[in-house]
């Protein structure tokens, strides 16, 4: 979690959904007629899933909980002071 995780999944998601599409217009050129191939939607589900991926992952980077030696938390920009009683 020390990079972006949108920098690696998202050129990897549109090189998917690159790849379907070609897969795709193959489809139709080899058969002559408007066909969805099993690999064009496996290559779209692939695209999708690895967008989802990289949004969670963007997600969980972005919410991060930080813990200091002062007992200050800092949680989205808000310092909390906790007392130990």
């Amino acid at each position: 979690m020390l990079y972006d995780p949108l920098r690696i999944f998202l050129p990897a998601s549109i090189g998917f959904l690159i790849l379907g599409i070609l897969m795709w217009i193959l489809g139709i050129i080899n058969d002559s007629r408007m066909i969805l191939p099993n690999s064009t939607l496996l290559l779209f589900v692939a695209a999708s899933l690895t967008l989802m991926l990289g949004l969670n992952s963007s997600q969980i980077l972005g919410y991060q909980v930080h813990n200091f030696g002062d007992e200050t938390i800092l949680v989205e920009g808000e310092p909390i002071s906790h007392t130990i009683l």
